[in-house]
């Protein structure tokens, strides 16, 4: 692992909290080595290794293999997958069932005093990467950042009407370099788009699935809001 450490001594926010995904993972023991790259100085262990391997960002990581050449990965994400997936290793579980109106009763009442992370964290536990964050900028960076730091599997998508604006795509490709995660961008049918009506702000932020165009998402989402509540969608 090369890790950046800034001119003040302080290691740099995303190197920290990689370091911190990994133990949470189980893998940070497969870790060998780590490499800092001294903020302006060239001539540090781990900007040698980054000019060596072209890389311009940090954390990244270093795989060498016997006999092949080395891997260079940039995304944590990516690391974990790689060390938690060892070859011949026994397919994934199957998912968990569908929860029942009174199994959803029961949970509401489990989770109604919780945290926003203990929510959320209930969810990916259970469904883990078909636990889906809905993701629209802004607020919605709160719940990519908690279940980074949960260590537990997950995934994001967007929904891209083709209304969205040039900053907010700017601001997935951010989102998507910072944390190593892949947003999936999901459209709805062009037609029904078409006759959709321009809805005002306040009916996207309430109906953002019909004022796409009646878009049906079956996937279990995850959605939050600006006072920190968060909404598990099953």
């Amino acid at each position: 692992m090369v890790k950046k450490l800034l001119s003040s001594g302080e290691p740099c926010a995303k190197c920290a909290q990689a370091e911190e995904m990994l133990k949470a993972r189980g893998v940070w023991d497969q870790i060998d080595e780590v490499v800092v790259a001294q903020e302006g100085d060239a001539g540090s262990p781990g900007a040698r290794l980054a000019a060596k391997h072209g890389v311009e960002i940090a954390p990244f990581f270093v795989i060498e293999r016997s006999g092949q050449s080395d891997e260079v990965v940039l995304s944590t994400l990516k690391l974990i997958k790689a060390l938690s997936t060892p070859s011949g290793a026994a397919s994934p579980a199957a998912p968990a069932p569908r929860l029942t109106p009174a199994e959803v009763a029961e949970v509401g009442l489990e989770l109604r005093d919780k945290a926003p992370q203990e929510i959320l964290a209930w969810g990916l536990a259970r469904y883990g990467s078909r636990c889906a964050l809905a993701f629209s900028g802004a607020e919605d960076i709160v719940l990519i950042d908690m279940a980074a730091r949960s260590g537990l599997p997950y995934s994001v998508f967007c929904l891209d009407t083709g209304r969205l604006h040039e900053e907010t795509y700017r601001f997935i490709d951010r989102v998507r370099a910072f944390y190593g995660v892949d947003i999936q961008i999901m459209f709805p049918e062009p037609l029904a788009l078409s006759h959709a009506p321009a809805p005002d702000a306040a009916q996207v932020h309430e109906q953002p699935v019909s004022a796409a165009g009646n878009v049906s998402l079956t996937a279990t989402f995850v959605t939050a809001t600006v006072a920190g509540f968060v909404t598990l969608i099953v």
